[in-house]
This record gives C-alpha cells, sequence and structure tokens, in this order.
C-alpha cells in the first residue's frame, strides 16, 4: 500500500522533471529547425503520420469520456502534450472549451542539417449545452499548410470510418462554409476573395461515419484545392479534421 502510494505522489513529481528537461532539448532542437511551413513540398513519413492519430485517438477519449481509446493511458506526462482548459468568465459557468497542442519534430537537427518542427493543436468544445465534450476540431497551428498529414488507406480503416459523402465547398450552403476554416467570418461579409480563400484550403469536404464503443462519430475531412483529386478514393493529404460525437 505504502508502495503504491510512492508511485502515485511521485509520478507527477518525476513527469515534471522529465517535462523540463524535454522541453529544453526541444528548444535547442527548434533553434536548429525550420518550421514546416517553410519547407517546399515536404513528404510526410510513418512517423509523422502516428503523431497525428495519436493527437486524434487522444481527442476521440476526450469526445468518450474516458481513457481507454488511446493506448497510451497516461498520454498527459507525455511532454509533447499541452493541455489547456479555458476557464468561463463566470464562477459556477460550465467549462465548455479547451485545447490539447502537440509539438513534433519532423526531422531531427543534426550539425550539418536542420530539423523541421510544427504544432498540432486539437480544439474541443462542449456544443449545445452538453455535459461531455463533442466537438474536435483538429489542424495545424497557424492553418496555413495545404496538408498537414498524409494517410493511407489503412489509416482510414484502422478508425473504422464509414465513407458517406463527398462535397465541393462551392456546393455547400453559404451559411455552413465558415465551419472549414479557422477564421470565423460574419455570412454577410463574406465575398468573392474570402470565398477563394476559403476554398482553397478546404476545397472538398469529405464525410464519413463511425461507431466506437458504441458511441457514434462524425468525421470530416477537409482537402485543399492544391491537393484534390477527384478521383482519389481517400482524402489522404488532409489540412483539417472535424469529429463530431452524435449522440
Amino acid at each position: 500500500m505504502r508502495i503504491l502510494f510512492f508511485l502515485l505522489v511521485s509520478l507527477p513529481a518525476f513527469a515534471q522533471n522529465n517535462c523540463a528537461i524535454e522541453n529544453q532539448k526541444w528548444l535547442e532542437d527548434i533553434t536548429s529547425s525550420t518550421h514546416l511551413k517553410n519547407v517546399k513540398d515536404y513528404a510526410f513519413s510513418r512517423n509523422d503520420v502516428s503523431a497525428i492519430k495519436e493527437l486524434i485517438y487522444i481527442s476521440i477519449d476526450h469526445l468518450l469520456d474516458q481513457k481507454i481509446f488511446y493506448k497510451q493511458n497516461y498520454y498527459i506526462y507525455d511532454c509533447r502534450f499541452n493541455k489547456n482548459i479555458d476557464l468561463p468568465k463566470k464562477i459556477f459557468e460550465p467549462i465548455k472549451t479547451a485545447t490539447i497542442k502537440m509539438r513534433h519534430l519532423f526531422i531531427k537537427p543534426t550539425q550539418k542539417e536542420k530539423g523541421i518542427y510544427d504544432y498540432y493543436i486539437s480544439y474541443l468544445e462542449k456544443r449545445n449545452n452538453s455535459s461531455h465534450w463533442n466537438y474536435s476540431e483538429i489542424v495545424e497551428l497557424g492553418s496555413v499548410l495545404d496538408a498537414i498529414t498524409d494517410f493511407s488507406e489503412n489509416d482510414f480503416m484502422e478508425l473504422g470510418l464509414v465513407f458517406k459523402k463527398k462535397q465541393l465547398l462551392k456546393n455547400i450552403p453559404l451559411k455552413e462554409i465558415t465551419k472549414y476554416y479557422n477564421v470565423k467570418y460574419d455570412i454577410d461579409n463574406i465575398n468573392e476573395k474570402i470565398f477563394k480563400k476559403i476554398e482553397n484550403k478546404s476545397y472538398a469536404i469529405y464525410e464519413y461515419e463511425a461507431i466506437i464503443n458504441k458511441v457514434k462519430f462524425k468525421f470530416i475531412f477537409c482537402v485543399s484545392k492544391f491537393n484534390y483529386m477527384e478521383n482519389a478514393q481517400y482524402p489522404n493529404k488532409w489540412n483539417r479534421l472535424i469529429i463530431e460525437r452524435l449522440d
């Protein structure tokens, strides 16, 4: 019993000390690295794909109100992740929004070559007065890239996704299109220039559904105009993923 108590007390302190070391190492690495947005035609590796899948699984964990879908239950002690809860302005008001930020080193710097780094983020919300998290939006921090990963067919199958429909942004009602872009425009102020800006990043919208732990989810993948291929079976190079809990 004393051993268990010691472990429970020591684990957070150990994690904090470990993260202090890891954070310092991260700062040293990015000092010798280039941000992904400054790298042209970067080819995502399987390690890169695995990293963003971890963020997806963690986001799903939160939408399930549990920590069993993601294989590493103690992810909170993984220094790559930083969760922030947005405290309400008034006392006793419910918490409705939070973020999970994940850093990723795509290529480690060496003495001869610079590395490559970036951040992914999952925006969590409790919509429609829900008591649990029911919405997640996963993007690259800044949302400037045409693609933030390169999924294979197996990556889609792993999530148990069932295809529902594909739509081009130009065919979606105007009042709905801003959900597919990080800047929330007033509908009345969306002119042709702004629409083209949104369309360049979210040219095609792919919708899937999945049942996870007996809960129904909707997955929406956004593909840029640059990466859109009309006959592609999957939205492999996507730049935005929206996950909605449907109950």
